[in-house]
């Protein structure tokens, strides 16, 4: 049996045409999109490693703030979720493994509050609260 090629995901993501990719600057930490076609050239030398790439993370406006997409689905039961959470001022999130047959569990994902990367509820703290600050730009 042979095994998969390490960017068979990745290339059925560019051959599909609906993924939009980016590449991490490793001095920066930062991602930045990329075309697809200089992508298969990369991916072609073997240039870099997989984790070079993502999929563009999906974001939705709150505010001025572009926050990832909260989860939209049910997640696996016990998988680790964070979620905007306001009432302690130290900080911003309030993580938990969710509970399918937790009924404020499903209130919170269908309410769009429930996200897989605390730094994804961290940034969706601050673009709530941003409505309520009285600083001004």
């Amino acid at each position: 049996m042979t095994s998969r090629h390490i960017y068979a995901d990745l290339l059925w993501l560019i051959a599909d045409g609906n993924a939009q990719l980016q590449w991490l600057d490793d001095s920066t930490n930062t991602w930045y999109d990329q075309a697809n076609t200089t992508t298969l050239r990369e991916i072609a030398s073997e240039l870099y490693p997989l984790t070079r790439y993502r999929v563009k993370p999906v974001t939705i406006r709150i505010g001025e703030f572009d926050v990832p997409e909260p989860l939209r689905t049910t997640p696996n039961d016990r998988t680790p979720v964070f979620m905007p959470w306001a009432p302690a001022a130290e900080k911003k999130t309030y993580n938990f493994a969710f509970n399918i047959g937790s009924e404020a569990h499903a209130m919170w994902l269908k309410r769009g509050l429930i996200h897989t990367d605390k730094a994804a509820a961290e940034l969706h703290y601050d673009a709530l609260v941003s409505f309520t600050s009285t600083e001004k730009a």
